[in-house]
């Protein structure tokens, strides 16, 4: 009675959802056998979800799984891989008989009833007419035997055999030799063989074993003869009918094998244990709850959420390498394949995981002083099929702020990666020349997207230099666009090139196999759109959207592009960014109707879950960006789908058709509010949400701003490089472009961006730009503006151009207002000249129509001014955004009494930013002539000027920007009121650009040009470069 409580009180430790799991049966939906066949290679046995051991049965004609579901069985091993595309495993290898045959070849048995769940499998072997009923706990098996009254009843242990060696011996697996012991007086056999082979590292590893049958048995001999044989025969008693063995495994130690056989199994009856495994499943089924569809593709779903929580292996306190208190996630074979979708998933509804997957890699790191995108049997393998694709996975996590693991850790490892891990060549040039090496583009693409999720973490550390290194990195793949190469009549593609430049020579829709060169596993088809972080730039090099739009529905038609291979996944996303999503919705259809089935599985591989979740993603109507913050919005494959995530809260999915055969979105509609955008930020969703689709049969009916807009929401921080506004007394005229006034330099630009401060506001004034009211641009003007917008970008970087003329403009030494002899007219028109002229330029963050625009005539009131630029902007600019600041200089205080009109503008590519201006001296000028204590200061004071504009941007769902705050230096309070500030900006959503840089401010008192030919920084910029992007 005592070991039973003991038992019941570690159970509920270890499964305490399991054991109170409700009565929805979803887990009869799995069909085992999908992915068994063809070329998905998925076990058809059962285990827990993420569990050590997944048992099933092997035959003699078996592929990578070991197992051939028309083939005869030759036994059951206890450890296998899902979905792989190379073999490890099998071993602890148990074959029943009547009479005794050792040999591999010689037990081979027909089958007949087999039945196989995620909890439970069954097979009668008709060569022995023996039933074998298996059922798993998380490191344990239990057997249970039906062998007929008579005959004379034995089971083969046979511990040399392994997949790799006699499965499918082209994998080259070796047994080392091993043990095995038995002690009459307990009944237990224990031992362990060794083994090499297999996908992953080429050291050793050991597998212990415990093994207890129920019945006393009449003898046990054990053949010893080293590398060439180690079984034994287990004499079973005459009489005995049922049968049951309990088998703890453990890739540590003996010790370990025999507490799990005894802390999972021990007294329990076999159907205890297979209760308690189906409650598992139903727990986890019953995270995703889809309703409607018919039968099969409720079938199809489950079955893929199954195989998503296969793999990796949780097996914390049984790594034998090293023992540690943190978590212990094993046999990632596939992070190169796991990281697009897999763990995406378990971010939503399995985010513990997660964390533990984080705490294990940062362990990994910590002992191993690496972490490898495999590791198999707790070992690192340096051989890479993408790129430090743990990075991804690691990057998604910050992402999406998943708490419960060190961030500094983790970052420390993914900077490791970044600055050490990568090819050599790739750490010198930032792409990877040919050189007769391995898969130099394809690593070339997979490197670079490393390096954008590894900026963007070391942007959150803080980390900027690193930042700005990493993202200026991650652009380098565009040396390996190759524009003059041709397929199928398309023009440029990735391709090898030589460490000269010279261009090498392919065909893009040739297929590359496994370590060969150019590319792994694909084609430059498929490679050449893997550009996750910079698909916009892609799309430029391609020829625009619609060259895009032809080239990816070319693709698909033609085979050209296919997705049995992870690096395909986001290729029908890309439609998205050329604003079509219903052409991704029509090929996401397409994919999913044609290619993922009961009767054939998955397209290729399954992958470790990688191609379930695809599936699971594509059923529910978003799909993820890995690595990055936002979803792909797509039509769900049912009418109704609920998500319960970890903290309880619910995301509900629904869809309502115009017709039977509605397949494209009309409109989305996320938590009451009316999208008109094709994705969705996490964080929208991730403390709950309700998404409703209307879908319609027509395409095209889903009025969607350009994607290009703010598609991840991560917005930058910058400063006022101020210099080309500038007046003075003996100017003459408007003054001498770069001699009475100056615009900024590049040099001033490299300074910024090592800072992280990325958004740049350039003050321009309208009479410089324009000489002459209807006339044509200052060419020597615009085209310097034009150079700092290709510099900029050259940095990723953006610029706000800012006409900063306060509704005015200066002729023959007056003011004129705008609205007087000044007209409306002459204003858009000048806006339309300027948005002509760069509508095209990278770098181009948007059109700031005027800086603070103060006492305007009630005849022209600035809201009418505003609009007159807006729609005359939009006939030559339909993208970039447009920002609008405020009546009143821009105040944010007393925003909703002197600028709440605003919100009447309209621009029909729904693109404008408001713009805000805010500074903390008593009348809110920026002059601050007195002290701190003088100008009534106080540490929150600009939060709480601020707070009027922020709740107007919420009220009325408004982007906005502040466009000029500042500080003094002279009083370190001064310094915490910029803090504070800064920090509910950051909260709320809200970018700005401090007041002001530029050499022609070096000694205005809110200045933070640096000193010393631009070596030394300004006190505030140790506030400033806390906060460089907000969301």
């Amino acid at each position: 009675m005592k070991s039973y409580r003991l038992l019941f009180c570690f159970l509920l430790i270890v499964f305490p959802v399991y054991l109170f799991a409700g009565d929805t049966d979803k887990v009869s939906y799995v069909d085992m056998f999908m992915g068994v066949r063809g070329n998905s290679n998925c076990v058809i046995g059962p285990q827990l979800p993420h569990g050590s051991v997944n048992p099933a049965p092997q035959t003699p004609n078996g592929g990578h799984n070991g197992y051939d579901e028309n083939d005869v069985i030759r036994g059951f091993g206890q450890l296998h891989v899902s979905g792989i595309g190379w073999a490890r495993y099998g071993q602890v290898f148990i074959s029943p008989q009547i009479g005794f045959k050792e040999g591999e070849t010689e037990h081979d048995s027909p089958k007949s009833g087999e039945v196989a769940t995620p909890y439970y499998y069954k097979v009668n072997l008709d060569r022995y007419n023996i039933q074998t009923e298996i059922t798993p706990t998380h490191h344990s098996v239990f057997y249970r035997f039906t062998y007929p009254k008579s005959g004379n009843k034995n089971i083969l242990l046979d511990m040399k055999h392994n997949i790799p060696q006699q499965i499918v011996p082209i994998v080259k697996g070796q047994f080392l030799g091993g043990n095995i012991s038995y002690d009459e007086s307990s009944g237990l056999l224990t031992g362990w063989g060794e083994y090499l082979g297999g996908f992953g590292s080429a050291e050793p590893y050991k597998v212990f074993f415990a093994i207890r049958p129920d019945v006393k048995l009449k003898e046990v001999k054990v053949t010893d003869k080293g590398v060439k044989a180690l079984y034994a025969r287990l004499s079973l008693p005459t009489d005995a009918e049922t049968v049951h063995l309990g088998v703890g495994v453990s890739l540590k130690s003996v010790d370990n094998a025999c507490k799990y056989l005894e802390q999972e199994i021990g007294k329990r009856s076999f159907d205890e244990v297979k209760n308690l495994a189906k409650a598992a499943w139903n727990e986890v089924f019953s995270k995703i709850d889809v309703r409607g569809g018919t039968e099969e593709e409720q079938r199809l779903f489950y079955t893929a959420m199954y195989h998503s929580f296969v793999m990796p292996r949780e097996r914390t306190g049984d790594n034998p390498r090293w023992t540690s208190g943190q978590p212990h996630i094993d046999d990632h074979f596939c992070v190169w394949d796991t990281w697009r979708t897999k763990y995406p998933l378990m971010m939503l509804i399995n985010e513990s995981f997660v964390a533990k997957t984080m705490n294990s890699f940062i362990d990994r790191f910590a002992h191993d002083g690496e972490c490898t995108p495999t590791f198999t049997s707790s070992l690192e393998w340096e051989m890479k099929q993408g790129g430090d694709d743990v990075d991804n996975i690691i990057a998604d996590a910050f992402a999406k702020n998943l708490k419960g693991f060190d961030k500094r850790k983790a970052y420390e490892l993914v900077k490791w990666n970044a600055l050490h891990a990568r090819d050599s060549l790739y750490l010198k040039y930032g792409w990877i020349p040919e050189t007769g090496a391995r898969m130099s583009c394809s690593y070339t693409m997979e490197f670079a997207y490393n390096d954008a999720c590894d900026a963007r973490i070391a942007r959150m550390m803080g980390d900027n230099e690193t930042a700005n290194y990493l993202e200026r990195r991650s652009g380098e793949w565009v040396n390996l666009f190759n524009p003059e190469l041709e397929s199928h009549g398309f023009k440029g593609f990735v391709g090898p090139r030589k460490e000269n430049g010279d261009w090498i020579k392919i065909d893009p829709a040739q297929r590359y196999g496994s370590w060969v060169e150019y590319f792994y596993e694909g084609n430059s088809w498929v490679y050449t759109l893997f550009a996750p972080h910079q698909f916009d730039r892609l799309i430029e090099l391609c020829g625009g959207k619609e060259n895009m739009v032809n080239r990816l529905s070319y693709g698909f038609e033609n085979d050209l592009i296919e997705l049995d291979n992870e690096p395909g996944f986001l290729s029908p996303f890309i439609f998205s960014h050329c604003d079509r999503p219903d052409m991704a919705a029509k090929y996401v259809d397409f994919i999913r109707t044609n290619h993922f089935s009961l009767a054939k599985g998955y397209p290729d591989n399954e992958d470790s879950g990688a191609m379930g979740s695809w599936y699971i993603f594509t059923s529910i109507g978003f799909f993820p960006n890995a690595g990055q913050d936002y979803y792909y919005l797509l039509p769900p494959a049912f009418p109704e789908v609920t998500l319960t995530m970890e903290n309880g809260k619910k995301i509900e999915v629904k869809t309502i058709k115009s017709s039977p055969d509605a397949k494209y979105i009309q409109s989305v509609v996320l938590n009451g509010k009316v999208l008109d955008r094709t994705w969705i930020r996490h964080a929208e969703i991730a403390e709950g949400a309700t998404i409703i689709y209307y879908l319609t049969n027509q395409p095209q009916q889903w009025n969607i701003q350009p994607f290009g807009i703010d598609r991840g929401g991560v917005q930058p921080f910058g400063v006022n490089l101020a210099g080309a506004e500038f007046f003075h007394k003996k100017m003459e005229g408007v003054g001498r472009f770069n001699k009475d006034y100056y615009y900024p330099t590049t040099d001033e630009l490299d300074y910024w961006h090592s800072k992280g401060l990325t958004l740049i506001r350039l003050p321009f004034k309208w009479e410089r730009i324009q000489r002459k009211l209807y006339g044509e641009l200052n060419r020597e003007e615009i085209d310097y503006i034009k150079f700092l917008l290709a510099e900029a970008d050259k940095r990723g970087m953006q610029i706000l151009i800012d006409m900063h003329n306060y509704g005015r403009r200066k002729d023959d030494g007056k003011d004129r207002i705008i609205g007087d002899s000044l007209s409306i007219d002459h204003f858009a028109s000048a806006w339309g000249l300027i948005s002509k002229e760069l509508k095209d330029c990278k770098g181009l963050y948007g059109y700031g129509l005027i800086n603070e625009p103060h006492d305007m005539l009630e005849s022209t009131p600035w809201t009418e001014i505003a609009q007159a630029a807006i729609d005359t902007i939009r006939r030559y600019d339909t993208r970039t955004a447009i920002v609008v600041g405020g009546n009143h200089w821009s105040s944010a205080e007393r925003w909703q009494v002197v600028s709440d009109e605003l919100k009447s503008l309209y621009d029909p590519s729904h693109n404008l930013i408001f713009e805000a201006h805010c500074y903390f001296d008593e009348d809110g000028s920026g002059i601050y002539r007195r002290s701190y204590d003088e100008e009534k200061a106080h540490p929150y004071i600009g939060v709480e000027r601020m707070r009027p504009f922020v709740e107007w941007l919420k009220e009325n769902h408004f982007r906005g920007l502040v466009g000029e705050y500042g500080v003094p230096a002279d009083d370190e309070r001064w310094l915490e009121c910029l803090d504070n500030f800064l920090a509910y900006l950051s909260s709320e959503g809200v970018n700005g650009t401090y007041w002001a840089a530029g050499a022609r401010w070096n000694k205005y008192i809110l200045s933070v040009h640096p000193e010393d030919n631009l070596k030394k920084d300004k006190p505030q910029i140790r506030i400033l470069t806390k906060y460089v992007t907000t969301k």
